[in-house]
C-alpha cells in the first residue's frame, strides 16, 4: 500500500481541486472604487465608456432597473459585463471581451437560466456563445449586450436545450454543476460543463471549466485562448487535485484525451500515406496495411502491458483502474509522438492521375489561367486545407497535379490555431497569391501574412509567407 501511495502522490500533486475561470475579478464602474487598470466602466446610466477618450461603446444604454441589473468587471486582460435578469425567469448573463486601442474582441457568452421541471423541480440551463474571429461591431440601435448576443448567440436564446448534467456524482458538496449545449459562430457545437464550487447558482467568481469549456484563461492579449477539446479537460479539470477519491476521475479523462489524440495521430499518418503515394497507388496500400496491423499489435502490447503495473492492487477497486489508466495515458502519447514523426507531409505535390473533388461539398472555389494550363484552388466545408489543382484544359480538363496546403510552420490548419482565414486568392503568372489570418493557439494577437505557393509547371510548391502583421 506504501507504494501504491507514492505511486498516487507522484502522479497527481494533492493542491486545488481546480482553479475557477475567472480568479482576479475587480469593478470597473464610476462611483465604486474603479480599479485603476480599468480601460473601460460602466456609468450609472448604462453606457460601457472608454475611462480615457470618453467615448461609448453604444450609443444605446443597457436597459438597467430593478429586474434588471448590470456590473462590468476586469479579469486580467478581459472584460466581464454581468447581467442579472428576474423579470420572467432568473437569468445571468456574462459578456467576455477583450479592449484593446480602442477595439472590441468578443470572447465568450455564458447565459444561465433557472427553470422549473414538474416532474424533478429547478434546475439551470442556458448557452455558451464562441466567436469565429471575425471583426465586431455594435448595430445601430442595439445595446453593446444585445449586439454581442446577435454576434456570437444569433437565435439560440429562443431555442433553449437542456443538456443532461454529466458530473453531478463528482463534484464537491454543495456544488452546482450546469451542462449547455455550445455554439460556435452560431451553430450547435457540442455541449459544455460548467462547476461553480460551494454554490447553488452560478456565480462568476466561483466558475469553474470541467469540460468542453475552452477556458478564457488569464493572458497578455485580447485574442480567444482555444486549445484541442480533449485536452483543456485533462489538462484544466484535472491539474488540480485536493482529493484521492476524484484521482479515478482525472485518470480516466487523461486517458481518454490521450486516446483521441492518439486516434488522430493514427488517422492523419494514414491521410498522408494516400497523399503521397498517389502515383504509386498499390505501394501506398501496402504501407497503410503494414501501418494498420502495427497499430493492432501494439494497442494489444499495451492493453496487456499496463495492468502489470497495477499487479500488486486488488483488481476492480479505484486504485487499480487509476494506476492502468495512468500507464495506457503514458504510452498512448508516446505512441502518437511516434506516428506524428513517421512520414512527414510532404510540402511539395506529387503528380496525379486525377483529383477529384465532392462538388457538393465545395464552399469556395476559384481559376486562373498560367500559360497553357488552367490553376484551380477549392475549399471544402469542415476542411480548413486549400486544395491547389493544376488542370490542362486541351486535354479533357485532367489533373496533372494537385496539393492540399493544410499547415503553416508546423502546425495544422485544422487543430494547430484558433482560427485559419484563406482571403484574397488570386491566380497570377508566379503562383496562388493569397492572405493568410492565423490566430494561434495561445497566441498574442491575429497574423496577417501575404503568401503565395509558387508554381513552375504543373510543379506545386510549398507555401511561402512574408513577415505578419499584427491585429
Amino acid at each position: 500500500m506504501k507504494r501504491l501511495f507514492l505511486l498516487l502522490m507522484l502522479s497527481f500533486p494533492l493542491v486545488a481541486i481546480a482553479s475557477p475561470m475567472f480568479p482576479s475579478l475587480q469593478a470597473c464602474a464610476k462611483g465604486k472604487g474603479i480599479d485603476k487598470a480599468c480601460a473601460l466602466s460602466l456609468d450609472k446610466n448604462g453606457y460601457i465608456v472608454d475611462v480615457n477618450s470618453g467615448k461609448k461603446l453604444s450609443d444605446t444604454a443597457e436597459p438597467m432597473g430593478t429586474m434588471n441589473s448590470y456590473a462590468l468587471y476586469r479579469d486580467g486582460n478581459r472584460y466581464i459585463l454581468d447581467n442579472e435578469n428576474y423579470s420572467s425567469a432568473k437569468t445571468k448573463r456574462w459578456v467576455v471581451f477583450g479592449y484593446e486601442d480602442g477595439k472590441v474582441i468578443l470572447e465568450r457568452i455564458y447565459i444561465f437560466s433557472l427553470d422549473i421541471d414538474m416532474k424533478s423541480g429547478p434546475y439551470w440551463h442556458g448557452y455558451d456563445c464562441r466567436p469565429d474571429a471575425r471583426a465586431f461591431a455594435v448595430l445601430a440601435d442595439r445595446s453593446f449586450s444585445e449586439s454581442a448576443m446577435e454576434a456570437l448567440c444569433g437565435d439560440a436564446e429562443s431555442e433553449p436545450v437542456r443538456v443532461k448534467d454529466a458530473v453531478s456524482a463528482t463534484i464537491p458538496e454543495k456544488s452546482l454543476a450546469v451542462s449547455v449545449p455550445a455554439y460556435t459562430a452560431k451553430l450547435r457545437d457540442g455541449a459544455s460543463t460548467y462547476v461553480f464550487s460551494e454554490s447553488d447558482e452560478p456565480e462568476l467568481s466561483k466558475m469553474v471549466c470541467f469540460s468542453n469549456c475552452l477556458p478564457v484563461a488569464p493572458k497578455q492579449s485580447q485574442t480567444v485562448n482555444a486549445a484541442p477539446l480533449n485536452e483543456v479537460v485533462a489538462q484544466d479539470a484535472c491539474k488540480e487535485i485536493s482529493a484521492s477519491q476524484r484521482l479515478d476521475l482525472c485518470a480516466e479523462i487523461a486517458r481518454k484525451a490521450a486516446d483521441s489524440k492518439l486516434n488522430a495521430s493514427y488517422k492523419n499518418l494514414m491521410a498522408r500515406f494516400e497523399s503521397q503515394y498517389q502515383v504509386e497507388p498499390e505501394q501506398g496500400k501496402a504501407f497503410m496495411a503494414m501501418t494498420k496491423d502495427s497499430q493492432r499489435a501494439w494497442i494489444k502490447l499495451r492493453d496487456t502491458n499496463c495492468p502489470l503495473e497495477a499487479i500488486e492492487i486488488e483488481p476492480g477497486v479505484a486504485a487499480h483502474v487509476t494506476t492502468v489508466n495512468s500507464c495506457i495515458t503514458r504510452m498512448s502519447l508516446e505512441r502518437s509522438a511516434y506516428l506524428d514523426k513517421t512520414l512527414p507531409e510532404s510540402p511539395v505535390a506529387h503528380p496525379a492521375r486525377e483529383e477529384r473533388v465532392d462538388l457538393g461539398n465545395v464552399r469556395r472555389v476559384g481559376a486562373g489561367r498560367i500559360g497553357a494550363f488552367v490553376v484551380r484552388h477549392v475549399r471544402t466545408f469542415g476542411d480548413q486545407c486549400l486544395g491547389i489543382q493544376v488542370l490542362a484544359p486541351d486535354a479533357s480538363w485532367k489533373v496533372l497535379s494537385f496539393s492540399n496546403v493544410c499547415s503553416f510552420e508546423g502546425k495544422s490548419f485544422n487543430d494547430g490555431y484558433a482560427y485559419v482565414g484563406i482571403e484574397d486568392l488570386k491566380v497570377a503568372s508566379d503562383g496562388v497569391h493569397l492572405r493568410l489570418e492565423l490566430t494561434p493557439l495561445r497566441s498574442t494577437g491575429e497574423e496577417r501574412r501575404q503568401c503565395v505557393i509558387p508554381l513552375r509547371g504543373t510543379e506545386i510548391g510549398e507555401l511561402n509567407c512574408a513577415q505578419p502583421s499584427k491585429e
